[in-house]
């Protein structure tokens, strides 16, 4: 450019019209040469794999090569009227034009990485723009030269190293995990051990003492004629400690089974259990005079041994809690319900889309229901030992029963008139 200004400076004695058809002469050489040189330019740019653009301050392109048409598959004009707005993911659009934005205004590089969406593909792929602003002679900033490449491949290695270094993470957290859940598995199995030592201990060594009283009071009772009222009055009673100790031991026991021994579930048609928990509380329906209608019960999958204590306590109970003078009526009938129509309150322990509702229901004297969490607590009576035989774990083992078969056990009573016992049971499922 100096060159060409010494030429049109330069002083030469030619005439007015030779110095314009000379100067004229200059100016379509440069022209010519400037021309060539935008050519090479562009081919230059437009043999590079990415895309190449200048841009004024507001962002709008003054030029790009031909690789915006072949990756956007819009022209210059469509990109700078839509602002972009048609090729950036929509969640990089908003962060994209903030950061431009903002080093537009103080004259700083600019670099941004966004999806663009592909026009061979129509799939968003990740991109890096980067733009430098470009100085003019008077040192002013008179565009931003920059590019656009393809960082999709890297993106996705990127994110493939985070989710592996994200997955070994959790795969140690699931190991620890693992040693802690078998951790606790073992101690809950010496724990399983240690209840059965117990359960034995109960059922042989505390037993025997028990039999050895019973035994000698007998013998006192059968052998010594000359006893005392009121020595018999006190071996009476032990008689009858000792019989109740015993009862609660065995209760125990029982209890104690339900959890450390478990047997393989079967089919189990309940309607012939109750009919043989009937048979065993035969004796009891005899002298209370009880009125008994059963339904037909629905088969369930579990364990007949579990499922028979759950049943007979519960007729046991409506046999024994009848009010004086009253022989005792009792029904039983299921209902088959779907899991949305379960009461919100009751948390099955398994879940199902079907459940059977058994409900065993009596008119005898009832409880008041504020006490209903209360009475399925191990040891929890409402009434006293003299006024009904029991030890209170009848009920703990009902709910017990129905825990470890994935269902629920509640109640409905008011006093005097009669109490509803209902066992939800899942039903066997056929698909």
């Amino acid at each position: 450019m100096n060159h060409w200004r010494a030429q049109f400076d330069a002083n030469h004695p030619l005439s007015a019209y030779d110095e314009i058809k000379r100067k004229n002469e200059q100016l379509q050489e440069l022209a010519l040469r400037l021309q060539a040189s935008e050519q090479h330019y562009q081919r230059v740019t437009n043999s590079l794999p990415l895309l190449i653009f200048t841009a004024n301050q507001a962002g709008q392109l003054l030029y790009a090569n031909t690789w915006l048409l072949e990756l956007t598959g819009h022209s210059l004009q469509v990109i700078n009227q839509a602002k972009w707005a048609k090729t950036i993911h929509p969640d990089d659009y908003e962060g994209f034009w903030v950061l431009w934005n903002k080093q537009a205004a103080t004259y700083q590089p600019f670099q941004y990485e966004c999806r663009l969406r592909d026009a061979t593909t129509q799939s968003y792929l990740w991109h890096l723009f980067t733009a430098q602003p470009v100085k003019s002679d008077v040192e002013k900033v008179a565009a931003w030269t920059g590019f656009v490449v393809n960082i999709h491949a890297q993106k996705l290695v990127m994110q493939t190293l985070r989710q592996n270094e994200e997955l070994a993470q959790a795969k140690a957290k699931l190991e620890q995990s693992q040693h802690e859940l078998e951790s606790t598995v073992r101690e809950l199995n010496r724990s399983n051990e240690d209840l059965s030592q117990f359960a034995y201990i109960a059922s042989h060594d505390l037993q025997e003492p028990l039999r050895k009283i019973q035994q000698f009071g007998d013998l006192l009772q059968s052998r010594n004629s000359d006893l005392s009222t009121e020595s018999r009055t006190y071996l009476s009673r032990m008689q009858s400690a000792a019989n109740r100790m015993s009862v609660l031991i065995k209760d125990l026991l029982s209890f104690s089974r339900l959890s450390t021994r478990r047997e393989a579930s079967t089919p189990v048609a309940l309607t012939s259990l109750i009919t043989s928990c009937l048979e065993n509380l035969s004796l009891t329906i005899e002298e209370s005079q009880a009125q008994i209608q059963a339904h037909a019960l629905p088969i369930v999958e579990g364990e007949a041994s579990q499922l028979g204590q759950l049943f007979q306590n519960l007729l046991s109970n409506a046999l024994k809690f009848h009010r004086d003078g009253i022989p005792p009526q009792i029904h039983i009938r299921s209902q088959e319900i779907t899991a949305t129509d379960l009461p919100p309150t009751l948390k099955p322990a398994r879940l199902s889309a079907v459940y059977h509702r058994i409900e065993i229901s009596d008119n005898g004297i009832g409880f008041d229901e504020k006490y209903l969490d209360r009475i399925f607590q191990v040891f929890q009576r409402l009434h006293g030992k003299n006024e009904f035989a029991g030890t209170g774990v009848g009920l703990a083992i009902c709910q017990k029963v129905a825990t470890n078969h994935g269902g629920v056990i509640t109640a409905t009573s008011q006093p005097g008139q009669g109490a509803t016992f209902q066992v939800y049971l899942p039903a066997i499922s056929h698909t």
